[in-house]
Protein backbone atom coordinates (compact mmCIF):
# COMPACT_ATOMS: atom_id res chain seq x y z
CA UNK A 1 0.00 0.00 0.00
CA UNK A 2 1.27 3.36 -0.55
CA UNK A 3 0.99 6.66 0.90
CA UNK A 4 1.24 9.58 0.07
CA UNK A 5 2.05 12.57 2.50
CA UNK A 6 0.79 16.13 1.81
CA UNK A 7 3.46 18.83 2.11
CA UNK A 8 2.94 21.58 4.38
CA UNK A 9 5.00 25.11 4.91
CA UNK A 10 5.65 25.90 7.91
CA UNK A 11 5.60 29.14 9.28
CA UNK A 12 8.63 31.06 7.87
CA UNK A 13 10.99 33.42 10.55
CA UNK A 14 12.32 35.99 8.14
CA UNK A 15 11.40 38.84 6.33
CA UNK A 16 12.26 37.37 2.99
CA UNK A 17 10.58 33.81 3.63
CA UNK A 18 6.67 35.72 4.46
CA UNK A 19 7.76 37.55 1.42
CA UNK A 20 8.29 34.10 -0.63
CA UNK A 21 5.27 32.62 1.16
CA UNK A 22 3.64 35.27 0.13
CA UNK A 23 4.75 35.62 -3.34
CA UNK A 24 4.26 31.78 -3.86
CA UNK A 25 0.76 31.82 -2.27
CA UNK A 26 -0.49 34.52 -4.84
CA UNK A 27 -1.58 33.28 -8.17
CA UNK A 28 -3.24 34.65 -11.31
CA UNK A 29 -6.22 32.74 -13.29
CA UNK A 30 -8.22 34.35 -16.44
CA UNK A 31 -11.94 34.28 -16.48
CA UNK A 32 -14.14 32.99 -19.76
CA UNK A 33 -14.04 36.80 -20.58
CA UNK A 34 -10.58 37.75 -20.82
CA UNK A 35 -9.87 39.25 -17.42
CA UNK A 36 -7.55 38.29 -14.87
CA UNK A 37 -7.76 37.94 -11.09
CA UNK A 38 -5.44 37.64 -8.91
CA UNK A 39 -6.08 34.85 -5.87
CA UNK A 40 -4.98 33.41 -2.92
CA UNK A 41 -4.35 29.65 -3.42
CA UNK A 42 -6.19 27.21 -1.85
CA UNK A 43 -4.15 24.79 -1.68
CA UNK A 44 -3.85 22.26 1.53
CA UNK A 45 -0.31 23.36 1.43
CA UNK A 46 -0.53 26.87 2.51
CA UNK A 47 -3.09 25.49 5.59
CA UNK A 48 -0.52 26.28 8.79
CA UNK A 49 0.24 30.22 7.93
CA UNK A 50 -2.78 30.89 5.06
CA UNK A 51 -4.55 32.75 7.96
CA UNK A 52 -1.70 34.73 8.62
CA UNK A 53 -1.58 35.59 5.19
CA UNK A 54 -5.42 36.46 4.55
CA UNK A 55 -4.72 39.10 7.13
CA UNK A 56 -1.47 40.83 5.23
CA UNK A 57 -3.26 40.87 2.24
CA UNK A 58 -7.20 42.16 4.40
CA UNK A 59 -4.59 44.84 5.52
CA UNK A 60 -3.36 45.94 2.42
CA UNK A 61 -7.09 46.31 0.76
CA UNK A 62 -8.29 48.96 3.24
CA UNK A 63 -11.94 47.47 3.31
CA UNK A 64 -11.94 47.32 -0.69
CA UNK A 65 -12.48 43.63 -0.40
CA UNK A 66 -13.01 41.84 -3.33
CA UNK A 67 -11.06 44.36 -5.06
CA UNK A 68 -8.73 43.12 -8.09
CA UNK A 69 -6.39 46.60 -8.36
CA UNK A 70 -5.53 45.73 -4.71
CA UNK A 71 -4.49 42.46 -5.70
CA UNK A 72 -2.67 42.83 -8.54
CA UNK A 73 -1.22 45.67 -6.81
CA UNK A 74 -0.44 43.47 -3.72
CA UNK A 75 0.99 41.17 -6.05
CA UNK A 76 3.31 43.69 -7.49
CA UNK A 77 4.40 44.74 -4.55
CA UNK A 78 5.69 41.65 -2.94
CA UNK A 79 7.63 40.78 -6.33
CA UNK A 80 9.04 43.93 -6.13
CA UNK A 81 10.04 43.45 -2.35
CA UNK A 82 11.92 40.40 -2.91
CA UNK A 83 13.55 42.09 -6.04
CA UNK A 84 14.73 44.89 -4.35
CA UNK A 85 15.92 42.44 -1.66
CA UNK A 86 17.92 39.91 -4.00
CA UNK A 87 20.70 39.14 -4.46
CA UNK A 88 22.12 41.01 -0.92
CA UNK A 89 25.13 40.05 0.82
CA UNK A 90 23.04 40.02 4.11
CA UNK A 91 19.42 39.86 4.48
CA UNK A 92 16.77 42.62 4.40
CA UNK A 93 15.45 43.94 7.75
CA UNK A 94 12.16 46.59 7.69
CA UNK A 95 13.81 49.63 7.16
CA UNK A 96 15.91 48.74 3.97
CA UNK A 97 12.67 47.43 2.13
CA UNK A 98 10.78 50.82 3.74
CA UNK A 99 13.59 53.26 1.85
CA UNK A 100 12.54 51.56 -1.21
CA UNK A 101 8.70 52.03 -0.83
CA UNK A 102 8.30 55.10 -3.18
CA UNK A 103 9.91 53.63 -6.18
CA UNK A 104 7.70 50.47 -5.50
CA UNK A 105 5.05 52.87 -5.44
CA UNK A 106 6.08 54.72 -9.06
CA UNK A 107 6.67 51.52 -10.74
CA UNK A 108 3.51 50.01 -9.28
CA UNK A 109 1.61 53.21 -10.71
CA UNK A 110 -0.55 53.22 -13.87
CA UNK A 111 1.30 55.32 -16.80
CA UNK A 112 -1.89 56.90 -18.59
CA UNK A 113 -3.86 59.62 -17.05
CA UNK A 114 -6.99 58.16 -18.29
CA UNK A 115 -6.62 54.72 -16.10
CA UNK A 116 -5.85 57.19 -13.12
CA UNK A 117 -9.19 59.05 -13.41
CA UNK A 118 -10.94 55.51 -13.94
CA UNK A 119 -8.92 54.01 -10.77
CA UNK A 120 -10.33 57.34 -8.65
CA UNK A 121 -13.36 57.18 -9.82
CA UNK A 122 -13.65 53.15 -9.09
CA UNK A 123 -14.01 54.46 -5.28
CA UNK A 124 -15.32 57.86 -4.39
CA UNK A 125 -12.50 57.47 -1.21
CA UNK A 126 -9.72 57.30 -3.27
CA UNK A 127 -10.10 60.94 -3.96
CA UNK A 128 -8.29 62.45 -0.79
CA UNK A 129 -4.75 62.50 -0.15
CA UNK A 130 -3.78 60.38 2.64
CA UNK A 131 -1.32 62.82 3.61
CA UNK A 132 -2.32 66.60 2.89
CA UNK A 133 1.22 67.56 2.10
CA UNK A 134 1.66 65.56 -0.25
CA UNK A 135 1.41 67.42 -3.12
CA UNK A 136 3.66 70.35 -1.93
CA UNK A 137 6.46 67.90 -1.04
CA UNK A 138 6.32 65.95 -4.85
CA UNK A 139 4.89 68.36 -7.74
CA UNK A 140 5.92 71.17 -8.32
CA UNK A 141 3.57 74.30 -8.44
CA UNK A 142 2.78 74.59 -12.35
CA UNK A 143 2.21 70.90 -11.79
CA UNK A 144 -0.19 70.81 -8.66
CA UNK A 145 -3.17 72.06 -10.30
CA UNK A 146 -2.81 69.44 -14.04
CA UNK A 147 -6.03 66.41 -12.48
CA UNK A 148 -3.80 63.95 -14.05
CA UNK A 149 -0.20 64.51 -11.98
CA UNK A 150 -2.68 64.77 -9.12
CA UNK A 151 -4.47 61.63 -9.85
CA UNK A 152 -1.36 59.83 -10.82
CA UNK A 153 0.70 61.06 -7.47
CA UNK A 154 -2.98 60.00 -5.48
CA UNK A 155 -2.20 56.14 -7.05
CA UNK A 156 1.26 56.40 -6.08
CA UNK A 157 0.44 57.34 -2.43
CA UNK A 158 -1.80 54.54 -2.27
CA UNK A 159 0.46 52.03 -3.39
CA UNK A 160 2.68 53.75 -0.83
CA UNK A 161 0.59 52.97 1.78
CA UNK A 162 -0.12 49.55 1.07
CA UNK A 163 4.16 48.81 0.80
CA UNK A 164 4.10 50.16 4.40
CA UNK A 165 0.94 48.29 5.31
CA UNK A 166 2.92 45.11 3.71
CA UNK A 167 5.94 45.85 5.38
CA UNK A 168 4.16 46.28 8.97
CA UNK A 169 2.15 43.36 8.51
CA UNK A 170 4.92 40.78 8.05
CA UNK A 171 7.23 42.99 10.85
CA UNK A 172 4.66 41.85 13.23
CA UNK A 173 5.08 37.96 12.02
CA UNK A 174 8.93 38.10 12.52
CA UNK A 175 8.86 39.79 15.53
CA UNK A 176 6.54 36.60 17.14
Amino acid sequence: MTTTQTQQITKPTTFEGWLEALSGALGVRHKSDGTRFTYLSDADYWNPIRQDLLEIIHAAHDDELPNEWRYSTFRHIVESLLEYGQPGESPWDVEAYREVSWQIAESGADSYTSQNIAWLAENVGRVAFRDEDITTEFLPAEQACHIGFLALLRQQEEIEWMVQTVLNAVESLVAE
